[in-house]
């Protein structure tokens, strides 16, 4: 292969390898939303570079809410997964969420895109979990 091909490559290979980003998406931030299983759901997160901390709170109709800090995340591009333990006294050891990032557009009258973490809720012991969409507020 001639020197010149060999640079043309080393140049294109360098300028693809620039345009690749794989640096996990923003999920700092308070996200709320609600399903038929909890009457509101609020992530309250903090991230540095991979990892993440903050709480989870869960609301049950009129019952007190409880929830968890963070004691455990995984980020992978796009895609989170936080968990944390509970106290006995709500009936689990642990609360979980695990989702995507996306936007939604509109939202509430709002223009433009508008982050959204759409997943589940995932309480230790508990049948299939119902999906959920958070917003960013």
């Amino acid at each position: 292969m001639p020197r010149s091909a060999i640079q043309a490559a080393v140049v294109f290979l360098t300028l693809v390898l620039l345009g690749c980003d794989n640096q996990p998406l923003t999920f700092t931030g308070t996200w709320r939303g609600a399903n038929s299983q909890f009457s509101d759901i609020t992530l309250a997160l903090t991230q540095t570079g991979d990892s993440v901390s903050g709480t989870i709170r869960l609301s049950v109709g009129s019952n007190p809410p409880f929830g968890a800090t963070i004691t455990s995340s995984l980020i992978d591009g796009d895609s989170l997964a936080i968990s944390g333990p509970i106290a006995p006294s709500s009936g689990y050891t642990s609360v979980g969420f695990a989702g995507r990032r996306m936007n939604l557009t509109p939202i509430a009258g709002r223009l433009g895109e508008h982050p959204s973490l759409t997943g589940h809720v995932l309480l230790s012991g508990t049948a299939t979990p119902e999906s959920v969409t958070l917003v960013e507020q």
